[in-house]
């Protein structure tokens, strides 16, 4: 198995992951719009992520846009957690 077919995998069994957790605490009659809200979102940033980046890279360099990027899904990433852990305690 090459490791193109892997990530094509990796990517095929996340994104049914994702639209689960996004409708996971909804209300069964709000179910299609929270999955059509996280459609949008991730259709932006399908749109978004790749050009902001190339900005970036004309910017500052592809090296230091990498690790840009880096930082801000760890942030995200440890903000979400928190959020969500916080919000589950209540």
């Amino acid at each position: 198995m090459s490791l193109n077919s892997v990530v094509l995998l990796a990517q095929g069994l996340s994104y049914p992951v994702l639209m689960g957790l996004s409708i996971q605490y909804v209300a069964d009659a709000e179910r299609a719009t929270a999955m059509g809200l996280h459609q949008a979102v991730y259709a932006i940033g399908m749109f978004g992520g790749p050009w902001l980046s190339g900005l970036l890279a004309d910017a500052m360099g592809i090296r230091l846009t990498f690790g840009v990027t880096a930082f801000i899904c760890l942030a995200l990433g440890l903000l979400v957690t928190r959020w969500l852990t916080a919000k589950r305690a209540d």
